[in-house]
């Protein structure tokens, strides 16, 4: 292998594999700021649809109940988010990095990954609007993680 393979190969492949994820850190980080108020937005409009909708006449009642399911738990999902951007906002500074912190960021991030396989397995009227909701939640997480740790 000489000089010129080895920087084509190996210099400019591994410059353009950084240079893709800081673009996909950078794509995660904007869904994630766009998510801290587009998320309860979206969750009460999910709420007042469902409840108007009298979540609609299904055949499959279990799986009327799992869509039911996973609107509630991206709902308590929603909630943490507020509760953790509301604790940074009195605060003016992020927590410091323990495990009672990361515990509760994991506990946000499986409640919105529960929630998106619940809508997916889920049926009504509803469905996507909360899978769509529960996976904006679960990128939030992933990046606060990723920036508290």
């Amino acid at each position: 292998m000489n000089a010129l393979t080895h920087f084509f190969f190996d210099v400019l492949w591994t410059t353009f594999v950084y240079v893709l994820l800081y673009l996909l850190w950078f794509v995660l980080g904007v869904v994630a700021l766009t998510s801290i108020p587009l998320c309860p937005v979206l969750l009460i409009y999910t709420w007042l649809w469902a409840v108007r909708s009298h979540f609609g006449l299904i055949v499959s009642r279990w799986r009327a109940a799992v869509s039911s399911l996973a609107l509630v738990v991206a709902s308590a999902s929603a909630l943490m988010m507020l509760a953790y951007v509301g604790q940074i906002a009195i605060r003016r500074q992020f927590p410091l990095p323990g495990h009672p912190l990361l515990r509760f960021l994991a506990t946000g991030f499986i409640s919105g990954m529960v929630a998106s396989l619940l809508a997916l397995v889920g049926k009504g009227r509803a469905r996507w609007l909360t899978f769509g909701t529960a996976a904006l939640l679960s990128n939030f997480w992933l990046v606060a993680g990723m920036i508290a740790r």
